[in-house]
């Protein structure tokens, strides 16, 4: 099953694509309007990712564009409508460029060897790529991986809309970063991880760090017993997946500086990972926080807490107190509108498809990443 992410340019194509593939070995995610471009790249594991009916300079947006956020490992494939705007496209890196219009079987003919061509088994050495599913592959198993076949390269991990990155050189882990944090705290809470998605990008060794690295002994013992100290802590707590929001009637009294900051962050409905990863506390801190707002009631399931602040409403003994609730959850940097757009998260789930089936290169097994990461070696 080959995942391919398009790009129309002219919202007019829409019909013409969708006929085109819909022939059986392919998963495709359409993408009509640019905002949603980024968002939808996040969210799908694709072999290749479609300009469709481009133009060089376009190309070149979208190349900046990849860049610009870390995702220039995406295969971008142009695809045109005169040959003379394929050999200017082809000065940017791309993965090649398709022209139309063309025979049907030749044009899927096309596409399929340059996806064959991108796959990390048919490259042999050199760079390599892989990507999976944290629930199937650990960062911590990912690791130990990385440290037996002492291999050089770079780690890239999505999760609840956050972007990880830790750099390994010859087994040895360079470098972390996550948000604002870097090195170790970056390192423990990306393994704290559960959900999301990894790409893992092998490449010669040197230009990684160097003979730079995190300095932890043992470090791989040091995350496992720190992973199974923070989930015993956490145990009581909801899934990491589950959206909490700020209880405005039981505002934090003579808490500490940390309290105040998850009350905050909770104002606005956020799953409860989110806060994790946000807040540049350790994660032993910030769950300790967590246990207090849920047992004094100041922190809730978003549907309890929505359920109880209108039931306050409506008995209206709360004077101006419960009159300005509304503003506790607006998101600061938001202006205020007459009429406020939905939360960005609404509009992604409206305005994409449902989260796409794994590509053949997801792998879900330690067997098999091992196999190809060896392979990748030779």
């Amino acid at each position: 099953m080959k995942e391919l992410l398009i790009y129309l340019e002219e919202v007019e194509d829409r019909e013409e694509v969708e006929r085109l593939f819909l022939q059986p070995g392919f998963v495709v995610t359409l993408v009509e309007q640019e905002a949603q471009f980024l968002p939808a790249c996040r969210r799908g594991l694709y072999d290749v990712v479609l300009l469709w009916r481009t133009r060089p300079e376009r190309v070149a947006a979208f190349c900046n564009l990849l860049q610009e956020h870390q995702m220039e490992y995406l295969p971008l494939l142009p695809v045109v409508a005169e040959e003379v705007l394929a050999r200017e496209i082809l000065s940017h890196p791309v993965a090649d460029v398709l022209v139309i219009p063309q025979p049907r079987f030749e044009f899927f003919q096309l596409l399929d060897q340059i996806i064959q061509e991108l796959s990390p088994l048919h490259q042999g050495s050199g760079d390599a790529a892989f990507r999976g599913n944290l629930a199937d592959f650990s960062l911590i198993d990912l690791i130990q991986v990385i440290e037996q076949r002492k291999l050089s390269g770079r780690l890239r991990l999505d999760a609840l809309g956050f972007q990880g990155i830790v750099f390994f050189n010859q087994g040895r882990i360079t470098h972390a970063q996550l948000e604002s944090l870097e090195g170790l705290p970056a390192l423990e809470k990306l393994a704290f991880l559960k959900e999301g998605y990894f790409q893992i990008r092998l490449m010669g060794a040197g230009g990684l760090g160097g003979e730079r690295s995190i300095q932890k002994a043992s470090l791989l013992e040091h995350l496992k017993g720190q992973q199974t100290q923070w989930e015993k802590q956490y145990s009581g707590l909801p899934d990491q997946k589950t959206e909490m929001l700020a209880n405005p009637l039981r505002p934090p009294k003579g808490g500490s500086g940390l309290d105040e900051e998850i009350y905050r962050f909770f104002q606005t409905p956020h799953r409860l990972g989110e806060v994790l990863l946000k807040l540049p506390d350790p994660v032993d801190q910030i769950i300790a926080g967590l246990h207090r707002q849920v047992r004094n009631g100041q922190l809730g399931l978003r549907e309890e807490v929505e359920k109880r602040v209108a039931e306050e409403e409506k008995k209206g003994g709360l004077g101006r107190v419960v009159g300005g609730l509304t503003t506790l959850f607006k998101r600061k940097e938001e202006p205020p509108p007459p009429s406020p757009p939905p939360p960005a998260s609404t509009a992604e789930k409206s305005s994409l498809p449902p989260r796409i089936v794994p590509s053949s290169i997801h792998v879900t097994d330690r067997e098999a990443i091992e196999k190809l990461l060896e392979e990748a070696q030779k």
